[in-house]
């Protein structure tokens, strides 16, 4: 099961609003938000920080999304935060990606909160990010939030605390159909958290072959853990063909992106020269940044 995680970049289509650009044509976006659209400098924004529809430009994009959120816009202010508090176009920065989070949260100027806001700012409350103390209770009101105003991570990191009874009382029932509502609704956490469920056999009958589905899904909308549990899958060959390189391949891309058991499952790999050549110095460097993340059997590895 994977803790809380931040809402993904997110789009500001203003339906109703002509002055805001689609968010797949530059030129046009580039055009209103010169002119003043909040909406059209978010959607150009979201197109520099993934590289879709425009050359990627981390730097570029956290110009156009301090533009779009001094504008009014609350979920560009959110996605500002996001790049804020991974160093991403400029230094790392969690106090001001928290007052980001807070500011898209919260409605003090008559305009709409951003719901995303409220999960990311949700995150910060549960890890003790940005200088805020660890508060479960806080995070989950902020998470239940952020579920109601229909961001879907918002709804994955409430069922992950009602599953755990962090900061709520636990309700496991409640905890599953949260995941299973956040994964149809895209939220890769979600999606990885109910493969878990149906791989286990835990408050669902188990389905090994739909939690392979899950985790696939996962790993493809970004899920670090939904790319580690994967990974393990290949490695021990359950539900297809045994592939050490696939599983390599995706403990890698997990720990990238920050995933202990994603860390230490690549370290013990290159430790053992299970999927190619050994490199122990390199192993024994992510079993510990696995044991570091809090992956007890990344310890216990370490120990050995």
């Amino acid at each position: 099961m994977l803790a809380p995680m931040f809402a993904a970049l997110a789009l500001w289509l203003l339906l109703a609003a002509p002055a805001t650009c689609p968010p797949d044509d530059a030129a046009l976006c580039e055009q209103l938000c010169d002119g003043g659209s909040a909406g059209s400098c978010n959607n150009l924004a979201l197109m520099a920080s993934t590289g879709r529809g425009a050359p990627r430009d981390d730097a570029r994009a956290a110009a156009l999304y301090e533009k779009a959120c001094g504008g009014g816009s609350k979920v560009a202010c959110s996605n500002l935060g996001l790049l804020r508090a991974a160093g991403r176009g400029g230094p790392r920065d969690e106090p001001r990606a928290r007052a980001l989070f807070a500011t898209a949260c919260v409605s003090l100027d008559g305009a709409a909160p951003a719901a995303d806001g409220c999960t990311n700012w949700g995150a910060f409350h549960q890890r003790g990010k940005g200088g805020l103390p660890r508060d479960d209770a806080r995070a989950t009101a902020l998470f239940r939030r952020a579920c109601a105003g229909g961001a879907a991570t918002g709804c994955a990191n409430l069922g992950f605390m009602l599953a755990t009874g962090r900061g709520t009382p636990r309700d496991d029932s409640r905890a599953v159909d949260l995941y299973r509502r956040s994964c149809d609704q895209g939220s890769a956490v979600g999606c990885s958290n109910l493969g878990s469920r149906y791989d286990k056999g835990d408050g669902v009958p188990p389905n090994a072959l739909l939690a392979l589905e899950l985790f696939k899904k996962a790993c493809a909308a970004g899920s670090a853990t939904g790319c580690s549990n994967l990974g393990l899958k290949y490695e021990l060959g359950q539900g297809l063909d045994k592939d050490l390189g696939a599983a390599l391949a995706l403990y890698r891309k997990a720990c990238d992106a920050d995933s202990p058991v994603g860390c230490s499952n690549l370290g013990y790999l290159l430790v053992t020269g299970k999927a190619g050549p050994p490199d122990p110095a390199e192993g024994r460097r992510l079993l510990a940044r696995g044991c570091q993340g809090g992956d007890a059997w990344g310890c216990a590895r370490m120990r050995e």
